[in-house]
């Protein structure tokens, strides 16, 4: 009964000391608070399908959904050797990333306030360009 009770208690310690230390991670790379509901990453848990959308004829993988306070936020991991220069991130993935954020509006008819792109080499984290409402026909 003794060693059933250690054991649960340090399972709770170790439980709590790994939500805070990914809770710190998260913060110092700047993922927003919230659900990771779907992730495109090698060795993750989750099944992912690809998102389409027939009103943009687009489809894709983001590397990452995130359900906010404000909404759905796409993630793109981008591993290029060197960032752009003046601290930006390269044209085709804002592109890209502005692409994932029509694919999860139209497909999950969810709000996407905007969407971030992490350059892991160089420890940038920007987000894409707002957001303009497209009005459609």
């Amino acid at each position: 009964m003794n060693l059933v009770l250690v054991l649960a208690t340090t399972l709770a310690v170790l439980a709590v000391v790994l939500f805070a230390l990914s809770r710190r991670v998260r913060t110092r790379i700047g993922i927003p608070a919230g659900e990771i509901f779907y992730q495109d990453l090698g060795g993750q848990p989750f099944q992912v399908e690809v998102l389409r959308s027939s009103l943009w004829g687009i489809s894709g993988k983001p590397d990452c959904l995130i359900r906010t306070a404000e909404g759905v936020v796409p993630l793109e991991f981008k591993r290029s050797k060197k960032a752009p220069a003046r601290g930006g991130i390269y044209p085709n993935h804002a592109i890209q990333n502005l692409a994932y954020c029509a694919l999860v509006e139209d497909q999950m008819r969810v709000r996407v306030s905007y969407g971030l792109v992490r350059v892991v080499s160089a420890r940038l984290m920007l987000k894409a360009p707002p957001r303009t409402d497209v009005v459609t026909g």
